[in-house]
Formats: structure tokens, C-alpha cells, sequence
């Protein structure tokens, strides 16, 4: 199952996005990949599925956190650890980027 978002390259122009989630999951920017062996949080990878799953690339931040963070009670907990997956995510997806454009790897 894949997903087309767009994303903006430091050219400005838009790239298209994609998840693999059948076969492995991964996610592609462009011409750039990101395994799921190259996250560096769990959490983030699993953000990543599930907003690809929804449609319109979308969900509620209480809907994340309960599906993420089930054992956690207090909703100021469940929202930091939310922000910290996103984070994780943005920074990933920065990351590998950058690298396979310094290093020409896809």
C-alpha cells in the first residue's frame, strides 16, 4: 500500500511522498528511502504508518495517543510523548535526506 503526499526539497520543489507499508515499510521521498531499520525511534515510524493508513493523512491527537500510548493515563504525559514522536519523525525524515543527497545513496 502506498501513500503519495508531497513534500518540499531545498530546491522548493515539491517531491512526492510515499509509505510502503506491505513487503516492509517504507517510506519514500522522491528518490530517497527510509527503512524501517533507519528510524531512530519506534514511535515515530509508527506515527508515520498510522497517518498513511488514515485517509486524508490525518487523525486526532487524542485518537495518536491512545493507539500509541495506550498505558499512559495522563493526557500531559501522552502529549509529550507525541511531540517527541514527531520530532523524531521530522528529524529522521531530515536526516536521510540530507545524507543521501551528500552521498548520493537512494
Amino acid at each position: 500500500m502506498t501513500s503519495p503526499r508531497t513534500s518540499v526539497a531545498a530546491s522548493n520543489k515539491p517531491e512526492a511522498v510515499r509509505t510502503r507499508l506491505l513487503g516492509g515499510f517504507w517510506v519514500l521521498v522522491g528518490k530517497r528511502s527510509i527503512g524501517e531499520d533507519e528510524w531512530r525511534l519506534r514511535k515515530a515510524a509508527s506515527l508515520i504508518k498510522l497517518l498513511a493508513l488514515e485517509p486524508g493523512h490525518r487523525m486526532h491527537r487524542e485518537q495518536l495517543m491512545d493507539l500509541l500510548w495506550p498505558e499512559v493515563d495522563a493526557k500531559a504525559a501522552a502529549n509529550d510523548h507525541l511531540g517527541h514522536a514527531q520530532r523524531h519523525a521530522r528529524r529522521d525524515l531530515r536526516a536521510a535526506s540530507r545524507h543521501r543527497e551528500a552521498y548520493g545513496r537512494r
